[in-house]
């Protein structure tokens, strides 16, 4: 006998999107993320290799800084370049020489040298602001909550305003490194004299402390230590008032570590990145067999993506584990991580890479889905929209 059967199934379906960070901070604007040199994003990485995309640079990049909108930015040989987020060419401003990673100010305002001793400024649609001449080789230049400019200059330390006149000079012995600006807006340098300085914004000495070899740049975390390296291999962590904490030692490093969410230290010691605990015990260390490290960035959540000389990326967890790793062409940067978590980063061959989550088509609102069984007959009405 014909049963009369009505079935009603609703369809549930989602609607998939990358989430928006809400931050007025720009995602990556300067090499090694911020004017403290700490490495560690606001963001949190997505956690997928997947190339979104390849912007191939004939002539070779310095390292990527990311901007508003996350615009990209970076050096080729004599041209500051600038993509945006689906790799096509905003501009491109023809300075001669070879062009370092800019410094982005609170304006959007681009601070950049090319290997000679002008800073140029530029606009952020590309056109030039103003030139600031000094009298020896600039280094990458440091910017204050003010926007205030610092930079070295052979052997001194120089400040300028955001209008690119001068402020003040400081006198060293020996080549001034690339400045850092702390939290409470003290002035870092390190310096081939052996000494590592610190300096009010207004070029006052507060203290210098001297190491065992050349100085490098710091980075300083939240709480105003400093962290720098010197040519003897040791790393320096010092107290606000110049004081010593303490010293950890280990082979062929050359750059501060980058810092963590939860301050942990990341090292980056040539063979390898091992993890340091605040106190400058040791967390965990990660030495693949027959690899150069090279940088090392830290989002949000303690996620490391390491840049290895042998063409991987790899990106560790809070442990020291591999969570993935992705294969280049050529040996990678230190990477730069965007407000919606894509990797950014370029390899030794000049070509820049886009690391994320593929997009998910957006679906409808639930469907309701209607099966009207007739006698002997079941009918079911195509009501899927995509």
């Amino acid at each position: 006998m014909p049963v009369l059967v009505t079935i009603v199934v609703i369809l549930f379906s989602q609607t998939f999107s990358l989430s928006a960070y809400g931050s007025s901070a720009l995602p990556w604007p300067t090499f090694m993320h911020d004017y403290s040199h700490t490495g560690l994003s606001q963001f949190a990485g997505v956690q997928s290799n997947s190339t979104l995309w390849q912007f191939n640079v004939k002539n070779g990049t310095s390292a990527l800084v990311i901007g508003q909108n996350n615009i990209i930015y970076f050096g080729s040989w004599g041209n500051l370049v600038a993509i945006d987020v689906d790799h096509a060419e905003k501009f491109k401003i023809n300075v001669g020489g070879i062009v370092d990673s800019p410094s982005i100010g609170s304006d959007g305002t681009l601070y950049f040298e090319n290997g000679g001793n002008t800073i140029f400024a530029a606009s952020p649609e590309g056109t030039i602001k103003w030139k600031y001449q000094s009298n020896d080789t600039v280094t990458i230049p440091a910017i204050d909550i003010y926007d205030r400019i610092y930079f070295g200059s052979g052997n001194f330390l120089e400040s300028v305003s955001p209008v690119g006149k001068l402020f003040w000079k400081y006198h060293t012995n020996g080549l001034v490194s690339i400045p850092s600006v702390g939290p409470d807006g003290t002035i870092y340098i390190g310096d081939t004299d052996h000494n590592f300085y610190a300096l009010d914004s207004s070029g006052n000495l507060k203290w210098k402390f001297n190491a065992k070899g050349i100085t490098t740049l710091g980075s300083i975390n939240p709480q105003n230590t400093v962290y720098f390296c010197d040519s003897d291999n040791y790393l320096y962590a010092v107290n606000q008032d110049g004081t010593l904490k303490w010293t950890f030692q280990s082979t062929n490093i050359g750059t501060p570590p980058s810092i963590g969410p939860d301050n942990t230290l990341f090292l980056v010691d040539g063979t390898g990145l091992v993890a340091l605990n605040s106190d400058g015990t040791k967390k965990w260390d990660y030495h693949p067999a027959n690899v150069t490290v090279q940088s090392a960035s830290v989002d949000k959540d303690g996620t490391a993506y390491v840049g290895i000389f042998e063409n991987h990326l790899y990106a560790l967890d809070s442990s020291g584990d591999v969570k993935w790793n992705f294969r280049a062409d050529g040996g990678v940067s230190q990477p730069a991580i965007g407000s919606d978590g894509t990797i950014y980063f370029n390899s030794g061959k000049g070509i820049i890479y886009a690391l994320g989550q593929p997009a998910i088509p957006e679906f409808p609102m639930p469907t309701l889905l209607v099966i009207i069984s007739f006698i002997g007959i079941l009918a079911i009405p195509r009501v899927f929209r995509i």
